[in-house]
């Protein structure tokens, strides 16, 4: 082999590895070589992205599944959803009543308590009126899916439970309440969670009873008639709970 000098004789072997590129002259750096790609990621990225679609696919699919089972009550809140977004757009920021004016600026003090004039209080830090009557909207469709949930997991069947909740979802005047400046429907709310843990199953141990209890006992903080709700639900446990029961005739 002919060398550049045009002198000829065996040249030196290249090591493995080795790049033929020049070597930098001396004093100068040379950049570092870009790493090779790893066989197999664009393949390993390629089955991440697809694994995602998978899951996804999958969570839609089971979501389609659930609604399909209880229709009736997606329809109805589905068309709750509706009328309450044409009641916002229709009466914007609230309706306002006569008492309005106890909860927004303290007027009549002493007359009603003070939960719902100290919700409002932090509600309007982050918006308008009319962020509290969307929060109110979607207390109402909460209060219909629970209240769902409550009688399927007590037997009832999907069609009867789902006619029980239509009131809630479509009814003119809870559409009203949820759209007026009044503590109303916040008071519904908290009836709906006390009676959902107390009802949550057939045998009400200890500790959900007390649970219970607070919450009934905090909507009267939202309306004083609330006090009464604790007699009902104690009578419900000495009449339904055999625990209870026994306790009270051993004592």
């Amino acid at each position: 082999m002919t060398s550049v000098d045009g002198t000829t004789g065996p040249q030196p072997a290249i090591p493995a590895g080795a790049t033929s590129q020049p070597a930098a002259p001396p004093g100068e750096e040379t950049a570092p070589a870009e790493p090779a790609a790893a066989p197999g990621g664009r393949w390993l990225r390629w089955r991440k992205l697809a694994s995602a679609s998978g899951d996804w696919g999958h969570g839609s699919r089971r979501a389609a599944s659930v609604i399909g089972r209880h229709w009736l009550v997606s329809a109805l809140l589905v068309t709750g959803l509706v009328l309450r977004v044409l009641a916002q757009i229709a009466y914007r920021p609230a309706l306002l009543y006569v008492d309005t004016l106890k909860y927004l600026y303290g007027a009549y003090p002493g007359s009603d308590p003070l939960g719902y004039r100290y919700l409002l209080k932090v509600i309007l830090v982050a918006g308008d009126l009319g962020l509290v009557a969307a929060i109110q909207h979607l207390l109402g469709l909460a209060m219909a899916v629970v209240l769902y949930i409550v009688l399927m997991r007590r037997g009832v069947n999907r069609w009867l439970a789902s006619l029980a909740v239509a009131p809630v979802l479509l009814d003119a005047y809870q559409l009203q309440m949820e759209q007026t400046i009044m503590p109303d429907v916040w008071f519904e709310a908290i009836i709906v969670a006390g009676l959902a843990v107390l009802l949550w199953k057939p045998a009400t141990s200890p500790r959900a009873a007390a649970v219970a209890g607070l919450i009934l006992g905090a909507s009267a903080t939202f309306r004083q008639v609330g006090e009464l709700l604790i007699l009902p639900a104690v009578l419900y446990l000495l009449v339904t709970g055999g625990g209870w029961r026994r306790a009270l005739i051993r004592s």
